[in-house]
């Protein structure tokens, strides 16, 4: 049970990354639902991006002995897709450099994944 739901929410996430990237490129999945192929590309980069954050957190919380849920997604049907995901910490932190090493851990993992990401979007984009 304590899997079902952050799994549940992750696909749920996918479905709208997936519909708001198709959106983006010009197609219309309410029209035609194959038509979320066209998302793939928004949908992986941005949750690849959400992905190493969130486990990046989930990771070192571990690592430190402080008991964390799995990332919960968050799914919006928006501009993006999603909200974000969240982890709960569910123990004490036992001290500050575990606190910094689990805080920072997210947007270090967040970036060395976005980098190339936003490389890759430059080279391929279209002025």
């Amino acid at each position: 049970m304590k899997r079902r739901i952050p799994i549940l929410l992750f696909l749920a996430t996918v479905v709208t990354t997936l519909g708001a990237g198709a959106m983006l490129a010009g197609a219309d999945p309410f029209a035609d639902p194959a038509a979320l192929l066209e998302g793939i590309p928004f949908s992986a980069a941005l949750l690849s991006i959400l992905l190493a954050h969130e486990f990046s957190h989930y990771i070192i919380s571990h690592r430190h002995g402080v008991r964390a849920s799995l990332p919960m997604f968050i799914p919006a049907p928006s501009l993006v897709g999603t909200f974000g995901a969240v982890i709960r910490i569910e123990s004490p932190i036992p001290d500050r450099r575990s606190l910094l090493e689990i805080g920072i851990a997210g947007p270090l993992a967040g970036f060395l994944v976005a980098l190339p990401i936003a490389v890759v979007g430059l080279k391929l984009s279209h002025v």
